[in-house]
């Protein structure tokens, strides 16, 4: 192992450690209370801490990882970038229904969903900082880790066991269990999104726009009505369709995305 790698493979568990210890230094009165910022401060840190800086270092530990980062990074077309803008905000209210009927369920048991911890935004300054602390940090941080190096190490046991074990992991990662589903779709989603357009662009698109349309549900309420799911359902399963159809080269075997 070269000097660099080891450098990057110890800055990364010690940012992992940070991000674990981060909230005991944090004063409990924040965590608990309603200070809009300081809140959303403590969740962009944390992920940028647990997955960002990782992330990061872990592709720059060699000139080969470097090149396969910039490689990931290259935009794609207008038509797949618009679909997958158009999969995120129509799949929320999906994801909405999902954690609905599931926490239904849980509550049989006795497993009450949590508080939102997070307060909702009431202005242009507080929806900024919220969006770029809840949307933009945790789309490009965790695609990195979960899609940039996971997903790309488990495919050397297949692309199929690559997409579930990567979508487990993502999902049981987020620790909501009433949430579980929701992720557990949006992890294979984004599985067979990155492995067929070769890429981490459409998959960090998907979580921004997803999670900044949470942001928004959230803020507005959350009150949606039967019509309304339903198209949504109808939009996000169509435009999936048309993000994950093979074309021609994978149908024939001669084009494969390996990251």
């Amino acid at each position: 192992m070269s000097r660099r790698s080891l450098l990057c493979l110890l800055g990364a568990a010690l940012s992992v450690l940070m991000s674990l210890l981060l909230p005991a230094f944090v004063p409990a009165g924040v965590i608990t209370g309603s200070a809009f910022y300081p809140i959303y401060a403590l969740v962009g840190a944390q992920e940028l801490l647990m997955f960002g800086v990782p992330g990061v270092l872990l592709f720059l530990r060699s000139e080969e990882t470097q090149a396969q980062l910039r490689q990931q990074l290259a935009p794609r077309g207008p038509m797949e970038t618009g679909l997958t803008m158009l999969t995120a905000v129509s799949y929320t209210l999906v994801g909405a229904i999902i954690t609905a009927l599931w926490s239904e369920f849980l509550g049989r048991f006795g497993l009450v969903p949590p508080e939102t911890a997070l307060p909702n935004p009431a202005n242009a300054l507080s929806y900024t900082f919220a969006i770029m602390c809840a949307a933009v940090i945790p789309a490009v941080s965790e695609e990195l880790v979960f899609r940039g190096l996971l997903l790309n190490w488990l495919r050397r046991r297949g692309d199929t066991v690559a997409i579930v074990a990567s979508a487990v992991v993502f999902a049981l990662m987020h620790r909501s269990a009433h949430a579980f589903p929701a992720l557990l779709v949006i992890g294979l989603f984004l599985g067979r999104l990155t492995i067929r357009h070769g890429g981490l662009f459409l998959p960090m698109v998907f979580h921004f726009v997803y999670n900044l349309s949470v942001v928004v549900l959230l803020a507005a309420g959350g009150a949606f009505t039967l019509p309304t799911v339903l198209l949504s359902t109808l939009i996000a399963f169509v435009s999936a369709h048309f993000l994950l159809k093979p074309n021609k080269e994978d149908v024939h075997g001669t084009d494969h995305h390996r990251l």
